[in-house]
């Protein structure tokens, strides 16, 4: 029985999916990242308004519409 081997552009294309699967690892895991960092700032965010809102109980009602805990 005959041994078959693969060739140059199966050896390159193989590389090639091999390659392409740790940029999409590497993708995922920012991505990840990403979202864990934008969830830690969101809650951040909300805390500074809840003090600050704290601290200005006698704003204007039509200056609360604009603030920032408004909008979150």
């Amino acid at each position: 029985m005959e041994e078959l081997r693969p060739t140059d552009a199966q050896h390159k294309t193989m590389e090639s999916v091999l390659q392409r699967g740790e940029k999409l690892d590497t993708l995922v895991e920012r991505s990840e990242s990403l979202s864990a960092h934008s969830k830690a700032f969101y809650k951040t965010a909300k805390k500074v308004c809840n003090i600050t809102d704290l601290f200005d109980i006698r704003l204007t009602a039509s200056f609360q519409q604009n603030s920032c805990c408004t909008i979150m």
